[in-house]
């Protein structure tokens, strides 16, 4: 917070399809579900979505590289590590 910004402010996100950006929005919606389902009789929304566990996530993000990159997974992986 900036109380002394006096000009306006452009903010930008990015989302990466497939990275730890999924799985946040993942957990943040969950959340909200779970405290509603609290608030609104024990009703949860996402009874029926699956949850994603984080390695599920990031190995899928690696396997959309892999079909971006033209190469193995093994290959995406010691690319990155590079």
């Amino acid at each position: 917070m900036r109380p002394q910004q006096t000009r306006a402010v452009t903010t930008e996100f990015v989302h990466l399809r497939g990275s730890i950006d999924d799985y946040q929005g993942q957990m943040v919606t969950h959340k909200r579900s779970t405290i509603n389902a609290g608030l609104d009789w024990c009703t949860p929304e996402l009874d029926d979505v699956e949850f994603l566990h984080l390695d599920t996530i990031l190995g899928r993000f690696v396997e959309d590289l892999e079909g971006l990159m033209g190469c193995r997974t093994h290959e995406v992986r010691d690319r990155l590590a590079a």
